[in-house]
């Protein structure tokens, strides 16, 4: 019996099937964006209306008072709602802004001379997190609807930079979704995307190929130390840029914090996401956890800036007595006014992903791999016994 031919076939099925798994992974593959893409540093701030609004005299005193801060970027936040996490209706209520609202803040930001970052985002009303939303094709179907209504707003309204998604942790895996929601916003809005992932979560994407920044909500742990010093902060800060200086480096993306913020209690750097728990003002903590990120990011030329969490459009929100996130009428906002005064210079980084060729690797290796078990095995197979 010829036992070249059992090989030459079982090769040539593994080849088959790694061209398989390749082909089942076309949003890597068409990763590289055709569309020239020249990325621009953001000092940004998230600017939320709660109520609604975002077209009164206030909330454009609140713009014109973040003027005067050196921001140049404008995230303004829209929520809409779902019932719960296993909805698929998502639809506006009275906490939710009108489009003319927002038009009129955009409107407000441009003749300031900022720019704007829209960022529409959706809530579960019974209290869950839009993190736990699964993936079901009646959802996406239902937020692809949602979104590019807002794609064509935002195209009609002359948006700078438009986010299609933040924090989905449980569906944002699901690329062959994803990549249809990206396809859907990328025929309707002609400008730069992104998506806000999880501090945890961003190195579970498969397609920011797709997308023209990697957006990170950047709620990152930094010490379990009271009352930590600039100089602590930093070096809890250092594990974390490693990881997304490689990651970064991995998909060639640059880098955005499209959400980032630290509220004026004691204990806020250990857990920065947490806006529930009741302590103490620390103004100090608040005002060292800016400056410890400011030092640490200034001269990393993949990272391309900042949204804090949050600007509100109260003028007179904030103040020395807040437990909030709002660096408003407190010491930090004269911190953040003298880094946004910085020139923050940056290279270019290549609008090229080296995603397609890391996972064609992938799945030659996986090929490789099946074979040289095959053969190890088969090896074992035809050893007799007693054989050293």
């Amino acid at each position: 019996m010829n036992e070249k031919k059992p090989l030459l076939a079982f090769l040539i099925t593994c080849i088959m099937v790694g061209a398989a798994v390749m082909a089942a992974l076309p949003f890597a593959s068409t990763s590289v964006s055709a569309r020239s893409f020249t990325p621009m540093f953001q000092r940004g701030m998230n600017y939320v209306s709660w109520p609604p609004d975002f077209d009164s005299n206030a909330s454009n005193a609140s713009l014109a008072a973040l003027k005067a801060t050196s921001t140049g970027w404008v995230g303004i936040d829209v929520f809409w709602y779902q019932d719960n996490i296993s909805s698929t209706s998502i639809f506006p209520t009275s906490n939710s802004p009108s489009n003319e609202s927002v038009a009129t803040a955009i409107l407000r930001c441009h003749e300031l001379g900022m720019k704007v970052f829209l960022k529409p985002m959706v809530d579960p009303l019974d209290g869950n997190w839009r993190g736990e939303i699964p993936a079901t094709i009646a959802w996406f179907a239902s937020y692809g609807k949602f979104i590019d209504g807002w794609a064509s707003f935002s195209q009609a309204n002359s948006v700078d930079l438009l986010c299609i998604g933040c924090e989905f942790n449980g569906n944002d895996q699901d690329a062959v979704n994803w990549a249809s929601i990206v396809s859907g916003v990328r025929q309707l809005y002609t400008g730069p995307i992104t998506y806000a992932a999880n501090w945890n979560e961003y190195q579970s994407i498969s397609w920011w190929g797709l997308l023209d920044y990697m957006g990170i909500d950047a709620y990152f742990p930094l010490t379990k130390v009271a009352d930590p010093t600039v100089e602590q902060l930093m070096a809890g800060w250092s594990p974390w840029v490693a990881n997304i200086q490689a990651w970064q480096a991995f998909v060639g993306k640059p880098v955005l914090f499209t959400e980032i913020g630290y509220r004026s209690i004691q204990g806020t750097n250990e857990n920065p996401g947490d806006y529930v728990t009741v302590s103490p003002v620390d103004l100090q903590e608040q005002a060292n956890c800016y400056n410890a990120t400011f030092q640490e990011f200034y001269n990393k030329n993949w990272f391309y800036g900042f949204y804090w969490w949050n600007w509100e459009t109260n003028p007179s929100a904030g103040g020395n007595a807040d437990t909030g996130y709002t660096p408003q009428n407190k010491p930090v906002q004269a911190i953040l006014t003298r880094w946004y005064s910085e020139p923050w210079d940056r290279g270019n980084i290549p609008n090229i992903s080296p995603v397609p060729v890391i996972i064609v690797s992938a799945g030659a290796s996986t090929v490789l791999f099946i074979a040289l078990a095959y053969l190890i095995i088969r090896k074992k197979i035809r050893t007799p016994q007693g054989a050293v």
